[in-house]
């Protein structure tokens, strides 16, 4: 804080004499709020007095453009942090089966990941997310101990960290029924659904698109297929952080604050993840992909899941 004690850092401003002093708080976003209340409070009182405390602003915006802007280095890490989650999958498609528990299918991942010296994105308590079946409780959840049975839609949201760099996925299969051969129609048609609203906002990503008008081009898809509206954002940046902060392909609910309206920037890494919270009984559907914006518009760095996989 320029070299506190107080008088020494006044006299430093005294003679920067700086039009505007941006300090390190945001109303909006955590990832650029890292000074303490009791810290804001400190700093206007050592600045009591001075023409400095009226002109105190928030660096959110420069905080939030540092981490969003990812350097190729960044990306190749986080494209590496893809690419290893995107085994995990695979072997914990091979894992699943009929009675296997969600917190067993959990633990499995857990093992696939220490295997591979990496860490989880986020909590180990809900990473992953497992769900089965229309039982399961759908987000930001722990594992339970329902079992993968015929009919259900199986679901696993993860995210690894590699090297300092996260990765954030969902992917899908289905549990045929007895005589079934494929998904039903209703599952295939709340997949295709999910697959355009995925398709048709990633075509309009590029440099200076606003958050919200993404998220809405979503959420049209869905709502307009006849499912209710998901309940959560569109997608959010990654990089350090499985959520990393600045501007969000959010709607223009209040929680999101102003992060929705940010324009979209070269360099930004980006989730896609739509959902329905439950198709005819099947379970939750949702698939989640990862995008970069580039100068022509973005580019997938996962590889998107256009199929359901199936548990026999």
């Amino acid at each position: 804080m320029l070299g506190w004690p107080a008088a020494g850092g006044v006299e430093t401003l005294d003679r920067i004499n700086p039009a505007t002093l941006a300090v390190n708080y945001s109303a909006d976003d955590v990832k650029g709020d890292g000074l303490t209340h009791g810290m804001y409070l400190l700093l206007q009182q050592y600045l009591e007095g001075t023409p400095h405390k009226e002109h105190i602003i928030s660096a959110g915006g420069i905080i939030n453009a540092l981490r969003g802007r990812k350097t190729p280095g960044e990306v190749e890490h986080i494209k590496k942090a893809i690419d290893l989650a995107e085994e995990i999958f695979d072997e914990a498609g091979k894992f699943a089966s009929l009675g296997k528990t969600e917190a067993a299918v959990a633990q499995f991942v857990h093992k696939q990941t220490a295997d591979r010296g990496l860490g989880l994105a986020w909590d180990p308590h809900g990473c992953p997310i497992v769900n089965t079946g229309p039982e399961s409780a759908m987000g930001h959840g722990i594992p339970s101990e329902l079992t993968i049975q015929p009919g259900h839609l199986f679901h696993i949201d993860l995210g690894v960290r590699y090297e300092g760099f996260c990765s954030d996925l969902q992917r899908m299969w289905y549990v045929l029924e007895k005589g079934e051969t494929q998904p039903p129609d209703s599952v295939k048609r709340a997949l295709d659904t999910i697959i355009k609203a995925i398709t048709e906002s990633t075509k309009a990503i590029k440099p200076g698109a606003v958050g919200w008008e993404i998220d809405a081009i979503a959420r049209d898809v869905i709502t307009g297929a006849g499912y209710p509206e998901f309940q959560h954002g569109l997608g959010h940046s990654v990089g350090r952080s499985v959520h990393d902060g600045g501007t969000g392909l959010f709607p223009r609910w209040d929680k999101y604050g102003q992060t929705p309206y940010g324009k979209l920037e070269v360099g930004n890494v980006f989730t896609v993840e739509p959902s329905i919270a439950d198709v005819d009984g099947h379970g939750c559907m949702g698939l989640e992909e990862m995008i970069i914006v580039t100068e022509e518009g973005c580019e997938f760095l996962s590889s998107p899941q256009t199929a359901l996989r199936i548990l026999e």
